[in-house]
This record gives C-alpha cells, structure tokens and sequence, in this order.
C-alpha cells in the first residue's frame, strides 16, 4: 500500500468515533446503550472492513470502486445493527439507524477520498510523476466538483439531521420514556454537533480544491513567466480535460508558436542584419517602403577566383570560402558594419546611421582590419566609397530582398575593381 492509501486508512479509523457517535444520536437504540458500546464493536467490524478491502479492493473494476466502498460501509452499519439486536434483545428496526448513519457516513468519506486523491494527482503531475493523469482527467471540472462536493456534505449531513429528529420524535418505537426524554432534551446539542462537523468537512473539502486550483495555477504561472523570459523548455504539466487542463494546453501551444518565432527570428537573423530582420518582422506582411539615406560601403572581392576554383575540389572550394568569409563577417560585425549581400566570392557592406556612430570611420578601420588579417583571407581587392543608396525591399510579391540601390553601389564595385 502506499502512503497515500494510509493516509486514507487513518482517516476511516478517525472517522470511527465520527460514526459510532451519529449511530447512537440517529439511532434510540443505540443512544440508549451508550457511545462506547457502540464503537468498541464497530472498531472490531472495521478491522474487518480493512482486510476485505485490502483483498478485494483491487479486484474491483474501476467502475464500480465507489459503489463497493459505500456498500461494505452500510454492511458495517447493517453489522453493527444486528450485533446490537442480538446483545440488547432490540427489535429489527434498531439495524436502521446503524446502516443509514454508516452509508452516510461512507458516502462522506468517499467524497473526501476522492478529493484527497485529486489533489494527489495533481502534485504528481507537477513532479512529474507517471501514472497520475488517468486520475486528473477523471475530474471534467475542477471548480465544479469541488463546488458539488461540497454540497453533497453539506445535503448528507441535513440528511443525518433529518433522521435523527425523526428518531428522537418517533413515539411509535419500543424505547423507554426516560430515554426518549433524554434524547429529545439533548437534540439541540446533536444540531450543533452535526453542523460542525459538516462544516469541518465541508473546509476541508474546499481546502482540497483550493490547493488543486493554488497549485495548478502556480506551475502554469511559472511556465508562462518562464515564456515571457525567453525560456521555453519548460512545459505545463498535462492536467487532463478540466479548465487548468485546458490552461495548460494554451500555455504550451502559446510557448511552442514563440519558441518557433524565436527560431525564425535567430535564423533569418542568419540571412540578414538583425537590426533589419526585426524591422522585417514588425512592419507590416514584412514589407519595408524605401527610404534614401548616406552610407558608406565597402565591396570586396577575391582575387583570382576562377582558377582558384578550378584547382580545388568543390568541397575544398566550399571549406575555403567559409573560413574566408568568417573573417569578414566577423570584423564587418565588430566594426558595426551591415553585410548587404554576398555575391559568390564578393560581399557588399555599407555602413549608415543607425548602425554606426561615424561610418565613414568604421568602414576605414573595417577595410584596415581586414588588410592587417589577409593571412587569414584568401587574395581580395577591397572598394571604398561614401554616397545616397535607395535601401528597401526589391522584389515581386512572391520574393523579396532587402537591399540598396543607386549610383554609389555601381561606384564602389567599380573603385574595387581598380585594385
């Protein structure tokens, strides 16, 4: 058994007192042989409830598990009943005070059971655990069920009261006078009694609910704050079909539609400046107007290309290339420079306003720093001019790039080609 099943087991003895107690208040038979002849036999009858149903409980489908447990309850009441008939000579009417006060009671602690176990699930969920979802969907609702849990106590525990006033005012039993008397002077006493123990289960039951709902709404509160950071590992435990479920769900999908934006975003970064693909993303259907403005470029390009190629292998031409190309992008990038595009073995960079704070100066230093690292790059000649591009997308509706235009690009591919 686990430890939750003990905890459960405890309960039911706890409860013993409970129903021996409601036994005697509903029952004037019971009432007038006293509390602690009623439970010392009841205590000998749930050992016996105990081991049936460490027995049998498992063998139980799963359909019929809560009809079994209220049912083996009422047999012991029914049990308790008939022990009393045969020690006390009491009539057969003395057995339904006994069971009715037992199914009640069963009934109760079935409610509580299966709120308790929920509860359970739904800590095993957030751990992780195996095995536990089957429980948590089992609860379509868990603001409902809570809701109706706790208005079946609070209906069984009228029910209990209704019985014991008929009882106490029920003249037609064979009870002595100075018993029913007593019983009768001391109702009042049973209602307080009765309502404070539906109470208790009552606050208990929500206490229950609270912590399903507290602790359901804290994991999905970490996660999508998990998600607003940035991190998106993390998912929200599957709690089944019920509104923190379905909360879950959203959360994830939410997490997983960002998470692939975010890699969209790092690739396309990959293809273009990031400075530009965040533009791309926020304008509007990704369409960037054109807009004039000063630059100053640098285009470069590898010197001897042609025969380069055609003494290497194609994957050694590729190799080469990309170690080449490292170099520049990552001096291009230091020196706050824009790479436009990559033409084959050429590369055209400019250098404006918003990237740089003087581009005209970044765009030297980046054309020096290059030089100082040729042993690193393969032969190139390197162009430099400042003038007005026209920088926008070009395209058709279907295809699109983001590039500049305009005299000054025709000027600085032919400057690079005086060297």
């Amino acid at each position: 058994m686990t430890l939750d099943s003990w905890k459960i087991k405890a309960a039911e003895f706890a409860f013993l007192p409970v129903l021996a107690y409601f036994a005697t208040r509903t029952c004037p038979y019971c009432y007038s042989i006293g509390l602690w002849k009623v439970l010392l036999p009841l205590i000998c009858l749930w050992v016996v409830f105990f081991l049936v149903t460490f027995l049998i409980e498992n063998q139980i489908k799963v359909g019929l598990n809560s009809i079994f447990y209220v049912f083996t309850w009422g047999l012991v009441g029914l049990a308790l009943g008939l022990i009393n008939m045969s020690f006390y000579q009491f009539d057969y009417e003395s057995v339904f005070g006994p069971t009715r006060a037992s199914l009640v009671g069963g009934t109760l602690l079935l409610i509580f059971k299966k709120n308790f176990l929920l509860r359970r699930s739904f800590e095993q969920t957030v751990l992780g655990q195996e095995g536990s979802i089957n429980k948590v969907s089992e609860s379509k609702s868990l603001i409902r069920s809570g809701i109706h849990s706790v208005i079946a106590v609070y209906t069984l525990f009228t029910v209990l009261l209704l019985l014991a006033l008929s009882y106490h005012l029920d003249s037609s039993l064979n009870v002595p006078q100075a018993v029913r008397m007593r019983a009768t002077s001391n109702f009042l006493s049973d209602i307080f009694v009765i309502f404070l123990f539906h109470t208790i289960f009552a606050l208990l039951i929500a206490f229950d609910a609270r912590k399903m709902l507290s602790l359901a709404m804290q994991t999905n509160l970490e996660v999508l704050s998990g998600i607003v950071r940035g991190h998106f590992g993390k998912k929200a435990p599957n709690f089944g079909k019920n509104e923190m479920g379905q909360l879950a769900d959203a959360i994830n999908v939410v997490g997983a539609e960002l998470s692939e934006k975010e890699r969209v975003r790092s690739l396309f970064g990959k293809y273009m400046n990031s400075t530009i693909a965040s533009k791309i993303l926020k304008s509007s259907e990704g369409k960037l107007e054109g807009e004039t403005k000063k630059v100053a470029l640098l285009f470069m390009d590898i010197q001897g290309f042609t025969s380069l190629s055609e003494k290497n292998t194609p994957a050694r031409t590729v190799e080469l290339l990309n170690t080449h190309f490292n170099c520049v992008v990552e001096v291009i990038h230091r020196r706050n420079g824009i790479i436009d595009k990559f033409i084959g073995d050429a590369v055209l960079v400019y250098f404006d306003s918003e990237s740089s704070s003087s581009p005209v100066n970044d765009a030297l230093a980046a054309a020096q720093e290059l030089i100082r690292n040729r042993e690193r790059l393969l032969p190139l000649g390197i162009g430099l001019h400042y003038g007005t591009v026209v920088a926008g997308n070009i395209g058709s509706s279907e295809r699109l790039e983001f590039t500049i235009i305009g005299d000054a690009v025709n000027t600085v591919t032919r400057i690079e080609g005086l060297t």
